[in-house]
């Protein structure tokens, strides 16, 4: 469903992030006034995550495979809860708090995102050093990052990606516009074990409070 502007904040982070968004499961439910092509574009996504981490299941060395409770592609088969996330970054407004941005710094809660090029820049990740590069916002090209989940199941040998959505520049009308953004989130099952003693479901209903969206797993 929809979620409105200042829904929801960055672990950590106690302002709101400039942003709107609409869920998108496959079992969930779907506008009827919109095409089909969200949900081929999701079905898509996902089948090319799980490409993705069949690929890292493959070529993982034995300690890192031997830390995981189950195959990393063992984990999400199932799954209900991969997830498209359409997000409307507006135009900033001269009301909007100085400590506000589109996205504060964060790691996403699944294994691995997959984010197509957005309309506009904005999108930053984080080197090991500690500086920000911009991700260019190109047409048919996707951005991966690697998530918490897979981050605690490999005991951080894949460590999760931190990225940002900065400010555009508010004095300039041709920068301040509206910025769209498609993520498609790939999670393992509720009862798959991210380390002992902790599920899936268990760490996302976790998280979903941390970052102000209410509770929406049964564990």
């Amino acid at each position: 469903g929809f979620f409105p502007l200042r829904s929801e904040n960055a672990k950590s982070h106690s302002h709101k992030d400039l942003k709107e968004f609409y869920h998108i499961y496959h079992w969930g439910r779907y506008p009827k006034e919109i095409s089909s092509k969200s949900k081929i574009l999701f079905g898509k996504l996902v089948s090319f995550a799980s490409e993705l981490l069949s690929w890292v299941d493959s070529n993982i060395n034995k300690d890192v495979a031997n830390k995981l409770s189950i195959p990393l592609m063992d984990m999400i088969d199932g799954s209900e809860s991969n997830l498209m996330r359409i997000i409307h970054y507006p135009p900033l407004i001269g009301t909007d708090h100085n400590k506000e941005v589109r996205a504060a710094a964060h790691e996403d809660i699944n294994l691995l995102t997959l984010l197509c090029g957005s309309n506009e820049p904005g999108l930053q990740a984080l080197d090991n050093d500690g500086k920000w590069h911009d991700i260019i916002a190109k047409p048919n090209t996707i951005s991966v990052n690697s998530g918490d989940m897979l981050n605690m199941c490999t005991e951080g040998f894949f460590p999760s990606t931190t990225h940002r959505v900065v400010n555009p520049d508010i004095t300039n009308m041709k920068k301040n516009v509206s910025r769209f953004s498609i993520p498609v989130f790939l999670h393992p099952r509720h009862d798959v074990m991210l380390k002992k003693g902790y599920t899936a479901g268990q760490y996302l209903n976790d998280r979903l409070n941390e970052i102000g969206l209410k509770k929406t797993t049964k564990v």
